[in-house]
C-alpha cells in the first residue's frame, strides 16, 4: 500500500485488509494476501524528485520539505512482480519484510539506500548503524 497514493488513501486500503481478516481470520487471509505499507511511495510506487537534488534534510534548493526523504531518497523500488511470481508460481510466500531500494536516477543506477517494507501492522524501527541501510532497521509492532 503506497502511503502517499493520490488515487486511494492508505487508510482505506488498511481498513479493507482488516475487514478481510475479520471475515476470514488471519491464517486464512495469510494464505492469499499480504499488506505492506510503503511510506513516501505514490500510486506508481515511485516518485518524481531526484534525491541528489535534495539537501541532507530532504529539502529542495528552495528550502521546501518533501516526501522524498533525505539526500538518499525514500527507498521504494521493489520488484513486486517478482514477489508475486515467487508466491504464485513457486509457492514462496513473502516474509515479514521486503527490502526496498532508492537508486540513482542516472546509469548505472547505483543503490543509494535500502529500507525494509514491513508487513502490516509492523513498521521499520531504526536500531543502529547506517540509516541508509536496511540492516539498520527491524520490523516492530504486533502481528
Amino acid at each position: 500500500m503506497p502511503w502517499s497514493d493520490y488515487a486511494q488513501g492508505a487508510a482505506m486500503g488498511m481498513e479493507y485488509y482488516k475487514s478481510v481478516v475479520r471475515t476470514l481470520g488471519q491464517k486464512a487471509t495469510d494464505a492469499f494476501v499480504r499488506l505492506y505499507v510503503s511510506p513516501g511511495t505514490d500510486h506508481r510506487c515511485g516518485g518524481t524528485i531526484d534525491p541528489s537534488a535534495l539537501d541532507g534534510d530532504g529539502k529542495t534548493a528552495y528550502g521546501v520539505g518533501t516526501s522524498a526523504g533525505t539526500a538518499n531518497g525514500v527507498p521504494r523500488n521493489v520488484d513486486w512482480f517478482g514477489v508475486l511470481e515467487d508466491w504464485s508460481f513457486h509457492g514462496k510466500a513473502p516474509g515479514s519484510a521486503i527490502v526496498a531500494t532508492a537508486n540513482n536516477y542516472a546509469p548505472p543506477f547505483q543503490v543509494l539506500a535500502t529500507k525494509p517494507i514491513c508487513i502490516y501492522p509492523q513498521y521499520p524501527r531504526y536500531t543502529t548503524g547506517d540509516a541508509a541501510s536496511a540492516n539498520s532497521y527491524r520490523c516492530v509492532g504486533h502481528r
